[in-house]
This record gives structure tokens, C-alpha cells and sequence, in this order.
């Protein structure tokens, strides 16, 4: 996961968040938020009634949540889904790809840990908390999710797992929701970290009053990029005036200093605590026990998300470097899935693979299956120097490393 990139590449000169380190504070956050829920007197009771709270299964469904995020993060996910739902290679796998449920898919079923049972061999309460989405995708090609949780080849293993849940069908279970939230959290405030000490948020221009160009620009892009109706708009702006990154800030822009730094760790961790200790509570519905995550501060996170999106994902040179991972992935989907059907070339698969290529007796659904967790077990130096090397363009030598 160290290999694999969050929002920019690992391999940046400047240190940004992977999926390994943005996993580990997933964890620390989640673990945070479980252990103040577990603090407030009024919600012990109300606990009792939801099958109560294990900060354990939290702290691992965080560990768990992205390890089906492939190379590239979300540019081949979205790759991966049209090529698996695409029938130009003979068959259509209409669940295509999602990061989500590949996630569920390794825990359950790719991950060795023991040679007789596939997996991880993981309690019914971590797998469940596991599913942020905890359904599959329709089954009407017209109708396609956005996002799903589980693939047709665990179905079996999703069932076992919410068997009992106290949530209803469709909705997560409390350690679920904890780590969704996490995640929410640690995205919002540690992507702004990154890229203000990159130079590429104006954090600093944001809390002296930025220009009225300066709030346009973030304002439109936010807008349009949300489709966000006049209630909307008007949430976020007040979400915009309360938060502290706006209110307070940054003096000037990050040099370095040992100054620039503490300030930055101020901010930050006082963000982090605050979401962490203010966000939650158990409330009694007329349809159960549910986990309340404040409006407010959703909003405040939906508006430091916003931050990344509009200064670094949106950019010009996020967007010339997403078309080429695409082409990557395309390019080496094709290769491995020609080399998987053809005898001859398969060694170039790893035996893993291989041996599950052998098992699928030429169905090309279940090959490209296979392709597919291929692709998305390699990092990101990986994918470029494996397509060098069957593409030719760079052919190494007989003594370099492949893949395993």
C-alpha cells in the first residue's frame, strides 16, 4: 500500500499521504472516535440496545478498508470497472470493479494466511464493519451503483457476514460507520496538509481574507463539481465561516520553518480532535438506535475536501497524469489477459495467478476476474516497469526481480 497513491504518487519529491499512511490514521482516528463514543454516559445504554461497540473490530475494518484500492487509486478503479464490464474481450463481468469490495474480496478470499482455508479467516463482526457499502451492484446493466461493496464471488461470505447485524438491511453496522467517518475525516485534513505544504492550497490566504478571485474560483468549482443546489450552497458557506482553517489558519504561506511546522501541527491536530470528540452520538429513533454524525461538522469536512479537489485533483497536470495511468492499465489489462488465455505466454503471469487462471478453464469472466486482482495487487512502480518490459520499451535484464 506504501506504493500506491492517495491523491498525488508516492514517488513525489514532496512527502505526501499514500493508501499505507492515510490507512494507519484511518486507524488512529476510527479507534479515537470509538473510544469517545464509549466515554459518553448517555450512550452505554443505547449501545447495549445495537449489539454494542469493539474498538477492535474498528480499528481493523480501518486496516481493511483500502486494500482493494489499485495502483493509481481511483483512475483504475474506474479503468478496471469499464474493461471488466466491457464484452470486447468475449464476456462481460457485469459487477465490474470497485475498490471497496475488492477489499472484501482479499480479505475473504485472495489474502494467505493459511494454505486450507482462503483468506484471512476473519470474524463476522470485522468483515461486517469492513462493508462502508454493504450491498452488490444491480444486477440491471442500466442501473449501475456508483458504489458497491461486495462482488457475485463472495456473495456467500456477505451473507455469513451480516447475518444477525443489528443494522437493517443495506445500512452499516456501528464499527462501519465509525470507520466510514475516519476515513471522511482523515482525507479531509490530512490531503489539505499535504498540498499546503506543497504550495498548492492557499491555506494562508484563505484566514488573512482571501480575494474576492481567490473565494470565486474555490466557490465555482465547489459548486459545479457538487451539483449543489441553493440549500447546499448555502450550508457550505456557513461551513466555509465556522471552520477553523478559515477563521484561524496559517500566518503566511509553509517555508519549512520550524515555526511554519508547529503551526501546521497545531491546526491540524486541533481539526482532528475536534471531529473526533464533538462529531458522534447514539440517538433513539422511532426506527432504532442510530449513529448521529453532526451536520456541521460533515460540512466542515465536505469543505476541506473540497480544498483538494479544487487546488490539486482538478488541475492541468493531476489531469495529463490521470490519462496516462489510464492508458497504462488499459495497455496492461490486454497484455496480461492475452498472455492468460495463450498456453505459451501464461509464465509471465505469477504462478498465483497463474494457478487461478488454470482453475478457470478458459472462462473468460473468470480471467478477467483474475486479471484484474492482478493488476490491483501491484504498485504503482510496478505497473510502469512491468508494461516496460512486455511492451518492450524497457527490457531489463534476466536476473531483475518480476513479480511474485
Amino acid at each position: 500500500m506504501s506504493g500506491i497513491t492517495q491523491v498525488a504518487a508516492p514517488s513525489e519529491l514532496y512527502p505526501v499521504h499514500n493508501r499505507l499512511t492515510h490507512t494507519l490514521k484511518v486507524a488512529q482516528v476510527a479507534r479515537g472516535l470509538a473510544e469517545s463514543l464509549l466515554q459518553q454516559p448517555e450512550s452505554r445504554d443505547l449501545l447495549t440496545e445495537v449489539g454494542g461497540l469493539d474498538l477492535d473490530v474498528v480499528e481493523a475494518a480501518s486496516l481493511a478498508h483500502d486494500l482493494g484500492h489499485p495502483p493509481f487509486g481511483h483512475v483504475a478503479e474506474r479503468t478496471l470497472d469499464q474493461l471488466l464490464i466491457s464484452d470486447a474481450m468475449g464476456a462481460s463481468v457485469p459487477d465490474g470493479y470497485d475498490g471497496n469490495a475488492q477489499s472484501f474480496r482479499i480479505v475473504t478470499k485472495l489474502a494467505v494466511h493459511r494454505d486450507a482455508v482462503p483468506g484471512l479467516n476473519l470474524t463476522r463482526a470485522t468483515l461486517n464493519a469492513i462493508l462502508k457499502y454493504p450491498w452488490q451492484q444491480s444486477t440491471d446493466p442500466e442501473v449501475r451503483l456508483g458504489k458497491w461493496g461486495v462482488f457475485d464471488t463472495e456473495h456467500d461470505d456477505f451473507v455469513w457476514c451480516r447475518c444477525g447485524t443489528p443494522a437493517g438491511e443495506g445500512l452499516q453496522s456501528l464499527e462501519a460507520t465509525i470507520m466510514d467517518w475516519a476515513d471522511d475525516i482523515t482525507y479531509a485534513v490530512h490531503d489539505m496538509e499535504d498540498f499546503f505544504r506543497a504550495g498548492l492550497i492557499p491555506l494562508d490566504r484563505f484566514a488573512q481574507g482571501a480575494g474576492e478571485r481567490e473565494l470565486e474560483y474555490f466557490f465555482r468549482n465547489t459548486y459545479s463539481r457538487r451539483k449543489s443546489d441553493e440549500a447546499e450552497r448555502n450550508r457550505l458557506k456557513a461551513a466555509f465561516q465556522r471552520t477553523e482553517v478559515f477563521t484561524i489558519g496559517l500566518p503566511g504561506p509553509f517555508r519549512g520553518s520550524r515555526t511554519d511546522r508547529a503551526a501546521l501541527r497545531k491546526l491540524t491536530s486541533s481539526l482532528i480532535h475536534r471531529y473526533i470528540t464533538e462529531s458522534m452520538q447514539l440517538v433513539e429513533t422511532p426506527h432504532g438506535v442510530v449513529l448521529r454524525i453532526s451536520p456541521e461538522l460533515q460540512d466542515e469536512v465536505r469543505i476541506l475536501k473540497e480544498l483538494t479537489w479544487a487546488y490539486v485533483i482538478d488541475s492541468t497536470s493531476l489531469v495529463a497524469q490521470r490519462f496516462g495511468q489510464r492508458t497504462l492499465i488499459r495497455s496492461l489489462f490486454a497484455t496480461f489477459y492475452d498472455a492468460a488465455i495463450s498456453e505459451k505466454d501464461r509464465a509471465i503471469l505469477p504462478q498465483l495467478y497463474r494457478d487461478d487462471v488454470e482453475r478457470a478453464e478458459g472462462d473468460p469472466r473468470q480471467i478477467k476476474r483474475v486479471v484484474a486482482d492482478l493488476i490491483s495487487s501491484m504498485s504503482e512502480a510496478q505497473v510502469v516497469a512491468i508494461h516496460q518490459r512486455l511492451t518492450g520499451q524497457s527490457l531489463g535484464s534476466a536476473m531483475d526481480a518480476y513479480l511474485q
